[in-house]
C-alpha cells in the first residue's frame, strides 16, 4: 500500500517536471525567435560579366559554377543594367583618383564642381584619392564647401608630389639640356670616339632617373586600393570609380625622343670609328626605351581584380589638353589600352577627353549590364576557388574568381548580422500594416532614420500607385499603418521598401 503511494507520487512529480521542462522550453525557443536568432545565411551573389556582350542578349541557361571542382548549384540568376544617373534608393559609392598632376588648376576645379553639383547626392559616400592620400569626404546639402574641402586636399596633394619630383625632373631635364647644347656646338671632326662615350654617359645616367620618376609618380601605389575597398567593407550601394589620369606622363618625353633622333642621325652619318660604339648606344637607346614603359610594373592584374572582387566599375578619363597630338604616342597608347581593359572588363569604359567635364557626362549616359549569381557557401575552410562556364567555354567570362579564408569568414559575419526587416506586414480592408524592425540608430540622438515607399503595379509591371515619406524613429520597433485608395484594392503587386538612411541598407517585401 505504502509502495504504491509512493509510486503515484513520484510518477506526479515526474510529470510536473515534463510540463515544466516542456513549457520552459516553448518559452526558450519563444525567445530565440523573437530576438530573430537562427542559423548563420551562407547565401552570397556574384556579378559575372561577359565580354563584348550586352547581359539583356544572354540567357545563360546552361551556366555551370564549380567551387575547388566540385560543381555547385546556381540559386539563382538576375539580370541587371546599372548606370550613374539611374534612380536607386540606396546611396552610390564614389572614388575619385587624380593621378599624376602636379598643380591644381582651373580644370580641376571646374571638374570637381561639376560632380559634386551634377553627380554627387546626399545619401552617397566619397572617397578622394592621390597616390599621396585617401580622403574620405563627408558629403553634405553645402555643395560649395564640399568643392572647397576637396580642392584645398588635391592642392596640398599636388604640391607635395611636385616637391618630390621637381629634384628629379631637374636632374632629368638638366641631362637632356647638355645633350642639346652638345648638338648645338658639335664639330664632325671631334670623331665617333667622343661622340659614342658621350652618349652612351649620357643614357646611363639618365635611366635611373627616368625609372624612379616611373615608380613615384606614375605607377599607382598597389597598398592605396586594398585600404579603399577595406573603407568601404560591405556598405551597401552601387560602385563607381572615376580614374582621372593626366595625360602627359612624361613632361620630358618629346625633349627624350628628338635627342634619341639626333643620337641615331649622328651615329648613322658616322662611316669610321669603333663600330662597338654603336651597338652599346644602340642597346642604351632601347633600354632607355624600356624604361618609360608602364605595361610591367602597372598593377592592372591587383586593380582588375578589386574591382571585380568588390563589384565596382572602373571608368578612366585620360586628360590630355590637346589629344589631337602628342608628345609619345607610344607611352599615351600603352597606357590607354592598359586603362581600357581595365574598364571594359569592370563594367565602366575609357574616354580620352580634353574636357573632363564632358567626359564625366558621358560617363553618366554609360550602361553596365551584367548578371546576379546566387549561390549557397559551401562549409569548406581555406580559399575557396571559382570557375564557370557557359555554352562548353570559359573564355571572356568575369567575375570573382577566388575567396581567400580570410575573406570568407568576414563575409559569413556579415551575413550573420542581424539586418532591418520588415515584419507581419498585412493588407486588409484597403489598409496595409507592418513593422519595421532592427535598424540603425544615430551614435549622437539615437534615433532612426528610415525612408518608406509604398507601391502598386499592374500586371504589365508599370507602376500605378506610389506613397512614400521619411520617418524618424525613435523607438527600435516602428509600427506603419496606411490606407491604400479603393481603386487599387484588388489586382495589384504591391512593393514595400524601406531604406535604412543611416546604414544605407534596403530591405524590400512584395505582397499581393
Amino acid at each position: 500500500m505504502g509502495q504504491g503511494i509512493i509510486f503515484v507520487t513520484v510518477e506526479k512529480r515526474m510529470s510536473r517536471i515534463i510540463i515544466r521542462t516542456f513549457i520552459f522550453v516553448i518559452i526558450f525557443l519563444f525567445l530565440i525567435n523573437s530576438f530573430n536568432f537562427s542559423e548563420a545565411n551562407n547565401s552570397t551573389k556574384i556579378q559575372l560579366r561577359l565580354k563584348n556582350g550586352d547581359a539583356s542578349d544572354q540567357k545563360l541557361d546552361d551556366l555551370k559554377l564549380f567551387i575547388n571542382k566540385k560543381e555547385i548549384e546556381i540559386t539563382g540568376k538576375e539580370k541587371k543594367e546599372r548606370y550613374i544617373d539611374k534612380e536607386k534608393l540606396l546611396g552610390r559609392n564614389f572614388i575619385l583618383t587624380f593621378m599624376n598632376f602636379d598643380e591644381f588648376g582651373k580644370i580641376l576645379e571646374e571638374a570637381i564642381s561639376y560632380f559634386v553639383t551634377e553627380v554627387l547626392k546626399k545619401s552617397d559616400s566619397l572617397i578622394v584619392h592621390t597616390n599621396t592620400n585617401i580622403h574620405q569626404i563627408k558629403v553634405t546639402e553645402n555643395k560649395e564647401r564640399m568643392i572647397l574641402i576637396i580642392s584645398n586636399r588635391l592642392k596640398r596633394d599636388m604640391k607635395y608630389e611636385f616637391k618630390k619630383s621637381v629634384r628629379i625632373l631637374k636632374n632629368i631635364n638638366n641631362e637632356i639640356s647638355k645633350m642639346e647644347r652638345f648638338f648645338g656646338s658639335y664639330s664632325p671632326s671631334a670623331g665617333i670616339l667622343a661622340g659614342g662615350a658621350y652618349y652612351f654617359k649620357f643614357f646611363a645616367t639618365i635611366i635611373p632617373d627616368i625609372l624612379f620618376y616611373k615608380k613615384e609618380f606614375i605607377i599607382p601605389a598597389k597598398k592605396r586600393f586594398t585600404e579603399i575597398h577595406d573603407l568601404l567593407g560591405y556598405r551597401e550601394g552601387d560602385r563607381y570609380w572615376i580614374f582621372i589620369q593626366n595625360g602627359n606622363v612624361y613632361p620630358f618625353s618629346g625633349r627624350v625622343r628628338n635627342t634619341i633622333k639626333s643620337v641615331r642621325s649622328h651615329l648613322s652619318r658616322m662611316g669610321t670609328g669603333d663600330s662597338s660604339w654603336i651597338k652599346m648606344v644602340g642597346s642604351k637607346i632601347r633600354e632607355m626605351q624600356d624604361s618609360m614603359l608602364v605595361d610591367g610594373p602597372y598593377p592592372e592584374k591587383l586593380m582588375k581584380s578589386g574591382f571585380i572582387n568588390t563589384n565596382t566599375s572602373f571608368f578612366a578619363l585620360l586628360y590630355s589638353s590637346d589629344i589631337t597630338s602628342s608628345a609619345n604616342k607610344t607611352m599615351d597608347l600603352q597606357l590607354s589600352e592598359i586603362l581600357k581593359k581595365i574598364s571594359e572588363d569592370t563594367g565602366g569604359i575609357l574616354i580620352e577627353t580634353n574636357d573632363i567635364e564632358k567626359g564625366m557626362e558621358k560617363i553618366r549616359e554609360h550602361r553596365d549590364h551584367f548578371w546576379d549569381i546566387m549561390f549557397e557557401i559551401p562549409e569548406e575552410k581555406g580559399r575557396l576557388k571559382l570557375r564557370m562556364e557557359t555554352g562548353g567555354r570559359e573564355k571572356d567570362l568575369f567575375y570573382r574568381k577566388r575567396f581567400e579564408e580570410k575573406e570568407l569568414i568576414e563575409l559569413k559575419k556579415y551575413l550573420s548580422k542581424t539586418k532591418i526587416v520588415i515584419e507581419k506586414p498585412e493588407y486588409k480592408d484597403n489598409k496595409l500594416s507592418f513593422s519595421i524592425r532592427y535598424f540603425s540608430l544615430n551614435k549622437r540622438g539615437g534615433f532612426g532614420l528610415l525612408k518608406v515607399i509604398i507601391q502598386l503595379f499592374d500586371n504589365t509591371g508599370k507602376e500605378r500607385y506610389r506613397r512614400s515619406n521619411t520617418l524618424r524613429a525613435e523607438e527600435r520597433r516602428i509600427n506603419i499603418s496606411t490606407r491604400i485608395p479603393e481603386e487599387f484594392s484588388s489586382g495589384y503587386k504591391m512593393r514595400v521598401s524601406v531604406l535604412d538612411m543611416i546604414s544605407n541598407r534596403l530591405v524590400v517585401k512584395e505582397l499581393k
